[in-house]
């Protein structure tokens, strides 16, 4: 009937119209006459889905098995995604547990993931070997912990219990799944009786994704997050080194080198691995990473007991005048019980005893008066013979600063002084209240000294004054930023010194913003405010001062830190005479040699072409060509 009429358009319009028993057979006739044609088994195929699904609805499970073995039977040359998707999902609908399935999903819709999963589990019990249902119980479990660790108070023991469920299930991994499961786990770690280590070890790290290794990236505030690998390997390697837990740490270095390879900001991955790599023995790889940690976090106390805990492998002298240094930076005495307890150890082993019984002390003190329980180390101190046979220091701040310089070596001892002078305090604008203090370095010679700024507190300046010769040991990062670690009057020095005096040539004066902007050398040029020159300059005159740059945002910025008058001339690859024939075309000017004339100049002067002009150049780059050439300052003579 349908034979010499019908095309495959025709049966999907058919279908979805509504008349899927006509559609049907519409497709058999057509695959029948036509065999050849794809298109006519596409559209059967889509008929015979349809018709699953309906007859899967009426729980006509007789229907639906005929209809997907008609539907198995077709092969494709090249079946599209989402036809082959749709095929795999309804041959899933002979399933005897499909009405069931159907109810978990609902089930599920509607927000009752427990009754889901009650409804799955018989379901795997009848089919221990679905993979499918496994899936769908351990996303229902998913969806049953995430409300439970937003919550303010988490109840620890019923999450763990969801979190066993879902290991148990053995689902797909490494998956989608498998990666949020660990990120839930690792919003536990602050919960005392939860081992994220171990959790790691059964869930099984080598089953990271690539993805996993993205950094997160907020959709509506477009900031960007720690990726879940390194939030995982940073917590998990934390608490192995608590536990002394050596193999699973021979695990998660070559990960945190993975991370330290793309991060941005390394400081926290380099503190880890230092401590992982003290942990498996490895003290003087580990010393070296937390030596570079200890340069950036100098002032915190944390950093020195690091080097600390790494030299009692090494040298305990040198352990010690690392703890010394950290109590000697004032830290809260809520954070260092068991820095003051690892000293007081070292201090019995050198025989320091009454040094020891006060640090011991200072712990009961603290712990006391915050109403907390008292170690055990403290009680194991209190066990030993000398203990009572012992007074206590009053105060063990001498031994600190004695041991402290020590420590200090071992951070800068290879690490260069810079000559400098002291500048000026100024504050922000956002930020009234903290003075910060300008500073010139003579990092390389016979380049303009380094402006850097440090907090006004970093260093005890005195009563030294603006000018003064002084000296720094730092070091200066990769984006040119120089790290100040210990600082020294020159007592060498005079003000000033490190600035080499320079030549410029003042090439405009901007009278409605009140400054002057100088050449110096080819690439080097500044700008003076009014109130900062000796007196009234003009274009064309020469200016000596001493300059200094600092690296920013936009590139090298230089400063002029002292100007005055000058009769010297500048360099003549800066600024010269010349007395040349010119050509004029279109209102501009070019001499013979090519030093241009720009309109002002030539309307004022009335220059016309082949004029011989005298006056002053200023070398000059274009920045539309890219190029350095010489432009006309001023003119002194016009010959027509």
């Amino acid at each position: 009937m349908y034979a010499n009429v019908i095309t495959s358009k025709e049966v999907f319009a058919k279908r979805k119209a509504g008349a899927l028993d006509e559609a049907y057979q519409m497709a058999l006739n057509l695959v029948e006459q036509q065999p050849s044609d794809e298109w006519n088994f596409k559209a059967l195929a889509w008929c015979l889905i349809d018709l699953c699904k309906r007859e899967a609805s009426a729980n006509n499970t007789a229907a639906v098995s005929n209809y997907i073995q008609q539907l198995q039977s077709i092969k494709f040359s090249s079946p599209d995604d989402i036809l082959s998707k749709q095929m795999d999902m309804v041959s899933k609908l002979s399933n005897p547990a499909s009405q069931k399935l159907q109810q978990a999903k609902q089930a599920s819709k509607s927000g009752n993931h427990q009754v889901a999963i009650n409804i799955y589990r018989g379901v795997l019990q009848q089919q221990p070997q679905n993979q499918d249902v496994r899936t769908s119980i351990g996303w229902e479990v998913y969806r049953l912990i995430q409300p439970m660790v937003k919550a303010e108070k988490i109840n620890v023991i019923a999450v763990k219990k969801l979190l066993q469920e879902y290991l148990q299930l053995q689902c797909e991994r490494p998956s989608l799944l498998h990666s949020l499961i660990l990120s839930i786990a690792d919003k536990l770690i602050s919960e005392s009786n939860f081992n994220l280590v171990a959790f790691i070890k059964i869930w099984g790290i080598d089953n990271l994704r690539e993805d996993d290794f993205e950094p997160y990236v907020d959709a509506e505030t477009r900031k960007t997050f720690p990726c879940l690998a390194q939030k995982i390997i940073q917590h998990a390697t934390k608490q192995a080194v608590e536990q002394n837990d050596k193999d699973i740490l021979h695990v998660f270095i070559p990960l945190l080198d993975r991370l330290l390879a793309q991060a941005d900001e390394t400081i926290w991955l380099s503190l880890h691995k230092a401590r992982a790599l003290n942990c498996i023995g490895e003290h003087a790889k580990s010393f070296a990473i937390a030596i570079d940690v200890a340069k950036q976090k100098v002032g915190d106390y944390w950093a020195w007991e690091l080097l600390g805990d790494i030299q009692l492998h090494i040298d305990q002298n040198k352990a010690l005048s690392c703890y010394c240094r950290a109590l000697s930076s004032n830290p809260k005495e809520d954070f260092i019980a068991k820095l003051r307890l690892k000293l007081a150890e070292l201090l019995v082993v050198m025989n320091k005893r009454q040094e020891a019984k006060y640090e011991v002390e200072k712990v009961i003190e603290a712990r006391t008066r915050e109403g907390w329980a008292i170690p055990e180390a403290v009680e194991s101190f209190k066990r030993q013979d000398w203990y009572d046979q012992v007074i206590a220091t009053k105060s063990n701040k001498s031994l600190y600063n004695d041991y402290s310089k020590s420590a200090e070596s071992l951070l800068f001892d290879n690490l260069p002084w810079f000559s400098g002078c002291l500048g000026t305090t100024f504050s922000l604008p956002d930020k009234p209240g903290k003075k910060r203090r300008k500073l010139y370095l003579n990092k390389t010679n016979g380049q303009a000294p380094v402006e850097i700024t440090l907090p006004e507190t970093k260093f005890n300046f005195g009563s030294l004054q603006n000018g003064s010769p002084i000296k720094l040991k730092g070091e200066f990062d990769e984006h040119e930023r120089f790290n100040a670690f210990q600082f020294s009057k020159r007592e060498e020095g005079v003000n000033w010194d490190i600035f080499p005096e320079l030549i410029g040539v003042v090439d405009h004066v901007n009278h409605p913003k009140r400054l002057i902007h100088v050449v110096i050398s080819k690439g080097v040029e500044t700008v003076i405010p009014f109130d900062e020159l000796p007196h009234q300059f003009e274009v064309g005159q020469s200016i000596a001062l001493k300059i200094s740059q600092s690296t920013g945002r936009n590139g090298v910025r230089t400063r002029s830190v002292e100007c005055k008058v000058t009769d010297k001339a500048p360099s003549n690859t800066v600024f010269k005479s010349f007395n040349e024939s010119t050509r004029v075309s279109n209102g501009l000017g070019f001499t013979n040699n090519d030093i241009f004339i720009d309109r002002p100049l030539i309307e004022k002067f009335n220059i016309e072409n082949d004029a011989k002009v005298a006056g002053k150049a200023v070398i000059n780059f274009n920045k539309k060509r890219s190029t350095w050439g010489w432009k006309a300052l001023s003119i002194e003579e016009v010959v027509k």
